[in-house]
């Protein structure tokens, strides 16, 4: 259940809850979900307390200029009002036996929290590199949505520029087959399943990653978050998930007319006069 902090009031009402998958294939959604708690005017209000997630506790997560010592939990709760977005933080997992518990625990405070939606974010390993050939090229995002969603009046749009997950997958055998083709995305594609064929709108986004951390996918999720909550403006549109961009890796940045040639160029796009706050980590993240 949601437990809010003493003196903090939060109002789900209409949002759209974000979770990022735990332990996903480099990493890019909760690269992504930290970016937009340190830029975009999202406060903490509270935590999502369950006996099914694995404890687990870090230090300096958020931090951005040096270490403070500051410790984060792994169940975090933080909102934006104006965006009507909820960014659930979770940065464990949930015990082996237990996903249906935990499943039904977020589909009640998303009943009780009047939520809009679900957005599940999730990256997968990219065996055969077909669409993504460098780790230094600019990822492609991807969707696959419950019914529910997909009879909505709200999803064209929602979805619009992205490709379905699964479109070249001639054969399907089962509901949700695609599913299948989402290797090392974490724990994200099972609780997507296990709230599918519920009467909610539930939405699972991957991106495909190769070797390393993925700071790239972290990038191309901030960019999607600020477009579900209708933040985006001129200066923030970094990178073009859709795929019209980030063809090989002499692309360019836009904004920022950065080189993608290695990492030196890549900490270079996190550097203070870019006004991106970036935990004080990413400096040491090899890509």
């Amino acid at each position: 259940m949601f437990v809010p902090l003493e003196g903090k009031a939060a109002d789900f009402k209409d949002h759209t809850l974000v979770i990022p998958s735990p332990e996903s294939h480099g990493e890019s959604p909760s690269l992504g979900v930290d970016l937009m708690i340190m830029n975009h005017g999202y406060a903490h209000v509270g935590y999502f307390d369950s006996e099914y997630m694995d404890p687990l506790v870090g230090n300096d997560i958020l931090s951005h200029k040096e270490p403070t010592g500051e410790l984060v939990l792994h169940n975090c709760v933080y909102t934006n009002a104006e965006a009507k977005v909820t960014l659930f933080a979770f940065r464990s997992s949930v015990p082996k036996g237990r996903l249906q518990e935990f499943s039904d625990e977020i589909e009640k405070w998303f009943t009780e929290g009047g939520f809009k939606r679900i957005v599940i974010l999730t990256s997968t390993y990219n065996p055969v590199r077909k669409i993504r050939v460098s780790k230094f090229q600019i990822p492609k995002i991807f969707y696959f949505e419950n019914p529910h969603f997909a009879a909505s009046a709200s999803f064209s749009s929602f979805v619009e520029g992205h490709e379905r997950f699964g479109h070249w997958i001639e054969e399907k055998k089962t509901e949700f087959d695609e599913l299948k083709d989402m290797p090392s995305s974490g724990q994200g594609t099972s609780i997507f399943k296990k709230l599918a064929n519920k009467e909610m709108e539930v939405i699972i986004f991957t991106l495909l990653s190769l070797e390393g951390v993925d700071v790239l996918g972290g990038l191309a999720y901030q960019k999607l978050l600020l477009k579900i909550g209708g933040q985006e403006s001129s200066d923030e549109e970094m990178i073009d998930t859709s795929g019209g961009k980030g063809t090989g890796s002499e692309e360019l940045l836009d904004e920022y007319q950065i080189q993608l040639e290695g990492s030196e160029t890549l900490r270079k796009l996190f550097s203070e006069e870019l006004g991106l706050k970036v935990p004080f980590y990413w400096k040491d993240i090899y890509v």
